[in-house]
């Protein structure tokens, strides 16, 4: 089986509880961009701080909805927490360096290079907390499962 397929399967296997994660980081996603657009464009801030200072502000909104909504966990521990925080911190630390390489090194716009970056920095955070943070109840009834 190849790589695509490998995918491919993957996510149509967890195709329920990816679907709410696109949901969720589509959200994120569009706070993300129109407050980076808002601190750039109106506030006259460099876009690199604006985004590393925004991206720090949606990760309690992504924490959450991801505890919650998509892994649907009941306990919070220190180990999930830490773990989080390590897969956060270094898959955050890759994105934004990827958005200077593509918009200072390609000289692709910033907005499109933080479009290409989180996309696909997605499906590697989704696969990475999947496997390594949110590992029980991932089949439990969520508390708020009818909002999906």
């Amino acid at each position: 089986m190849n790589l695509i397929e490998r995918c491919t399967s993957y996510i149509t296997s967890h195709k329920a509880a990816f679907m709410k994660f696109i949901v969720g980081a589509c959200i994120a996603f569009l706070i993300n961009i129109a407050l980076t657009w808002v601190a750039v464009e109106w506030a006259g801030f460099h876009y690199l701080l604006s985004y590393t200072l925004i991206q720090i502000l949606v990760v309690a909104y992504g924490f959450t909805y991801q505890f919650f909504i998509v892994f649907r966990q009941r306990r919070i521990s220190s180990t999930l927490v830490a773990r989080y925080i390590l897969i956060l911190t270094t898959v955050t630390a890759l994105n934004i360096v990827t958005v200077k390489t593509l918009t200072d090194g390609v000289g692709i716009h910033y907005l499109v290079s933080i479009f290409l970056s989180t996309g696909f920095f997605l499906i590697v955070k989704y696969v990475l907390y999947q496997r390594f943070v949110f590992t029980e109840n991932h089949n439990a009834p969520a508390p708020s499962s009818h909002f999906f």
